[in-house]
């Protein structure tokens, strides 16, 4: 028998009156052999009117010490290689127990288990109350970082308290690399985003309950400050930003509000001032420098900022990025408050810079700029990122134009309505004059036939004087 063993047998020996079961008192300074000689069964049976027995199982190194009650119940075994069992008679771990079991509150208000480091220097997660009606797990740097509230169900995760009225309330960025899959509505409040395919087969609105399959009713105003729609055109600060789309869009119509008693109408467009603007635009042929995006593809449109200087009116300006950097880093070394990016290359980063715009894993992220030590690295706010998976696309400017094409298409019809206007003029200037000129055509023809009349007549009185008659 193990001296753990002795242990708890001296313990009971102190504690309990023992009667042998053969009816015979036992005392005894050294090791005690009880039960039946030979059988390898060594019974210890306290008080006769609810009898336990203690003995140890059978004989040899693979023996157990067992306190079970005479019903048969084996209610607590310690085997030979130290595991305990409680219920159970085969205890693979250390405490193996087979059936529920209860921690109560302490002086401390709460009831749980912490658990070491593998090293056991420290007790690093805890899991247990955290209030009267919160459940969860807590970690020594973390705090309390999951927790279900026993009443309702509701979990928090990295929130101190499930969010009333949500059975899950998450605090912080979620990834999910599969499907979720719903058969309710989901809402995501504001700064939400989306990373991948979305398919819905339901309706979606934005800032508000749809009536379309997509109804977005939330907007940016034109004079928002601090963000990439803030226009500043003279005075034009009417437009509202919903959607904002980095590629084309392709539809099998388009509809614009135009209703007269949504606006407050101030005159008809000058035509002919309108005119005059179209003909001071100037179409450009040109290729992207996102190459990577665009390829060699050749465009025939117009350039935000000359048609800025005839017509502001349908040009915007807000925050973009632009491709001056355009290049792959040769060297990424990590700092104790970011990364410092090395190109080969000078960056063309202004001293302006305060954000810059970086294509990793591909996903498009935005980073603050903390400094630019020289025109070859830049010092970003980002500690995650790998030379060989990271492309630099450029900093992020408050003045990146953008022309409203619709406003172009209602001035081109100004235009072409003066220009209507012109020919109509013109067309009732040559009726005229084609009439005037048939007039002409009509009154030289009559004197022709007078004149030709008159010379007729005039050569036949010439040759009578001729010949002397009449």
């Amino acid at each position: 028998m193990k001296p753990s063993c002795h242990a708890l047998v001296l313990i009971f020996l102190l504690l309990l009156p023992i009667r042998v079961i053969y009816g015979q008192a036992v005392n005894a300074e050294g090791p005690v052999m009880l039960g039946t000689p030979g059988d390898g069964n060594h019974l210890l049976t306290f008080n006769t009117e609810r009898p336990w027995i203690f003995r140890q199982l059978g004989t040899g190194s693979g023996t157990a010490l067992e306190l079970f009650s005479t019903i048969g119940l084996k209610d607590f075994v310690i085997n030979t290689t130290g595991n305990i069992g409680i219920g159970t008679t085969t205890p693979f771990y250390k405490l193996d127990i087979a059936d529920r079991i209860r921690i109560q509150s302490g002086p401390t208000g709460s009831a749980g288990l912490w658990l070491n480091n593998p090293s056991n220097s420290a007790a690093i997660a805890f899991m247990g109350t955290k209030e009267l009606d919160l459940f969860g797990l807590y970690g020594n740097n973390a705090g309390w970082r999951l927790l279900m509230n026993t009443n309702t169900g509701a979990v928090a995760i990295g929130t101190q308290n499930p969010v009333a009225g949500y059975q899950l309330s998450v605090q912080g960025n979620q990834y999910l690399n599969g499907l979720l899959l719903t058969t309710g509505d989901i809402e995501i409040g504001g700064g939400g985003q989306f990373a991948g395919n979305v398919n819905v087969s339901g309706w979606i609105g934005v800032g508000g309950a749809p009536t379309k399959p997509l109804e977005i009713h939330s907007f940016i105003p034109g004079n928002f400050p601090g963000t990439w729609t803030k226009y500043d055109n003279g005075g034009f600060t009417g437009n509202a930003l919903c959607i904002q789309a980095h590629g084309q869009i392709i539809a099998e119509a388009y509809w614009a509000t135009s209703d007269l008693r949504i606006k407050n109408v101030l005159g008809t467009s000058n035509s002919a001032a309108d005119l005059k603007m179209i003909n001071s635009m100037q179409v450009t042929d040109y290729t992207m420098k996102d190459k990577y995006k665009y390829g060699s593809q050749t465009f025939k449109k117009i350039i935000a900022q000359q048609i800025e200087q005839v017509c502001p009116q349908v040009v915007n300006r807000g925050y973009g990025f632009i491709p001056n950097v355009y290049a792959a880093p040769i060297n990424i070394e990590r700092i104790h408050n970011g990364s410092l990016l090395t190109f080969q290359d000078i960056h063309h980063l202004t001293h302006e810079a305060n954000k810059i715009q970086i294509i990793s894993d591909q996903a498009t992220n935005l980073y603050e700029i903390i400094a630019i030590p020289s025109e070859y690295q830049v010092l970003i706010k980002a500690t995650d990122l790998k030379a060989e998976k990271v492309f630099v696309y450029g900093e992020e400017v408050a003045d990146f134009r953008s022309v409203d094409y619709e406003g172009l298409t209602t001035l081109n019809i100004s235009a072409i309505q003066e220009l209507s206007k012109i020919v109509s003029q013109q067309h009732a200037a040559i009726q005229s004059l084609s009439l005037k000129i048939s007039q002409l055509e009509k009154a030289i023809g009559d004197q022709y036939k007078r004149d030709t009349m008159a010379n007729k007549h005039s050569r036949v009185r010439q040759g009578k004087r001729v010949t002397g008659k009449g």
